[in-house]
């Protein structure tokens, strides 16, 4: 959250930042370091995309994209961005894909960082694609959250239909409809196998979370996703995905603990 105040300490100095809204524990993360910051701002939300020294020009198209994403999302959802700021982190080395974090979104570096000189389209569409897909969990995840961990396919599922929703609508020359299937094929040949399961397959405990974090999860339960808000079943699909917005706000799990949204602030600002 934004910082309120800096109040002398003694020697040092305490900074005092507004209350965060209550969420999962799974979304909350802190951040300290010596970063550049790549600031902007969309529909009146500041934006930061904090990286490691000498490296924020790299972060410049994330941050359109982020633009891009976060407005087309208020549009859809008929609700803006819940948190008075966006940041988000490029670590390095140490952070396997990226995390939803509210308010901080954290990457490992090639999902969020882009050398304009040497990096072909395939850099370009997975930046894209990572980033839309940890944006659009501000919403489904984050605003909205699911009850226990048995529904964390609700998450994913909404995150990579609404990613590919966005790619569709921005970059259409990438072909997206042609990847995703190509994405599906793969998800159905394990669905022919008995190492399936079903997208929604009962109790998940805090020991087996991650066993549920795979390609029938993303990539099957967000095909449903997309066969339910198409043809006839749109207008009432969207309309619950509005109320559901408007009126659902988090809901935390017990015990939710395996994930690190929050503050971060660069050490030379």
């Amino acid at each position: 959250m934004p910082r309120r105040a800096v109040q002398a300490d003694g020697a040092a100095r305490r900074h005092v930042f507004l209350a965060s809204p209550s969420m999962l524990s799974n979304l909350l993360a802190l951040a300290v370091g010596r970063f550049d910051a790549l600031e902007d701002h969309v529909d009146g939300i500041p934006l930061r995309i904090l990286v490691p020294r000498g490296q924020r020009d790299q972060a410049r198209f994330a941050m359109e994209v982020t633009k891009q994403v976060m407005s087309f999302y208020a549009r859809y959802f008929g609700r803006r961005y819940a948190l008075p700021k966006l940041d988000q982190l490029a670590v390095p080395s140490v952070l396997d894909g990226a995390m939803e974090n509210w308010g901080l979104i954290t990457y490992v570096e090639p999902t969020v960082l882009l050398d304009p000189v040497r990096s072909g389209p395939d850099a370009s569409r997975r930046v894209f694609s990572v980033v839309a897909h940890e944006v659009a969990h501000q919403w489904f995840g984050n605003l909205v959250s699911p009850a226990t961990w048995s529904e964390i396919w609700l998450n994913e599922a909404f995150a990579t239909w609404m990613e590919r929703k966005a790619q569709a609508h921005f970059h259409p020359e990438w072909q997206p409809a042609l990847r995703f299937r190509c994405d599906l094929e793969a998800t159905l040949e394990r669905d022919t196998t008995a190492a399936t399961r079903a997208i929604r397959s009962g109790p998940v405990g805090e020991d087996s979370v991650f066993e549920v974090f795979d390609n029938v999860t993303y990539n099957k339960a967000a095909r449903c996703c997309r066969c339910s808000s198409s043809g006839s079943a749109r207008p009432p699909f969207n309309a619950a995905l509005l109320r559901t917005c408007a009126s659902v706000r988090s809901s935390p799990p017990p015990r939710a603990t395996c994930g690190t949204t929050s503050v971060v602030r660069p050490a030379n600002r």
